[in-house]
């Protein structure tokens, strides 16, 4: 019984070691921007605590814009994913969306994040630039540039990357250039950004995990 009740123990400190609090909610925002609209200045369409959605018919040149994206408490911090983006346009042109998560306490120090860019679909002649990038300063759409990966046709890409010595509050932002250079088109695109499990909060979650099996195989034989 005190070998059960020692893995569990080992088990949920590596969840609390591994595993940020669920408590804090992270602020996102959603901006656009296309020269010619706003003064060329980027557009916050919608912010929302935890998570943001929009849909704006239309903007600039595109004729309809559809973003959703997703952080913490959903997500345990820093994860943060950008998904359902969907551009529709008529006309060529350049759009850039961005997406922040500001008010990020987790993790602090030089970490290794992990970038994963995809494009679902996307019309040809078009192409988008997909890019993260982390800010020290907790900025709203900028930063310090994580990775990019530009697609010209469906496909993924992944990356890991070091961060800047972290001390919250910081911010994540990833962001999209769609560049629509034959007119009528669509594209539909994702951005997940998480931080890679440290060696020891693994090797803690393992240990807690044999353990829990192995005093589940001795109470089978006996």
């Amino acid at each position: 019984m005190k070998r059960f009740a020692f893995a569990v123990s080992l088990l949920a400190l590596a969840l609390l070691v591994g595993l940020p609090s669920l408590a804090h909610a992270d602020t996102i925002s959603i901006g656009l921007q296309q020269a010619g609209v706003n003064g060329g200045a980027v557009t916050t369409v919608n912010s929302g605590s935890g998570s943001a959605s929009v849909s704006v018919l239309p903007y600039g040149t595109f004729t309809a814009v559809s973003v959703d994206a997703t952080g913490s408490p959903f997500f345990v911090e820093p994860g943060f994913n950008s998904n359902s983006l969907n551009i529709s346009g008529s006309l060529p042109g350049v759009l850039t969306v961005f997406v922040t998560e500001q008010g990020l306490s987790s993790p602090i120090g030089v970490n290794s994040f992990f970038s994963s860019f995809t494009s679902n679909s996307i019309t040809s002649g078009w192409s988008v630039v997909e890019s993260t990038l982390v800010s020290t300063s907790n900025a709203l759409y900028g930063g310090t540039p994580l990775d990019s990966h530009t697609f010209t046709a469906i496909g993924t890409s992944t990356s890991t990357n070091s961060t800047p010595s972290l001390a919250g509050p910081f911010s994540l932002t990833e962001k999209y250039v769609i560049t629509a250079t034959t007119g009528a088109g669509s594209t539909n695109d994702t951005i997940n950004l998480s931080k890679v499990p440290e060696p020891s909060s693994l090797l803690m979650l393992g240990s807690g995990l044999i353990g829990l099996v192995g005093l589940r195989r001795r109470k089978l034989v006996a």
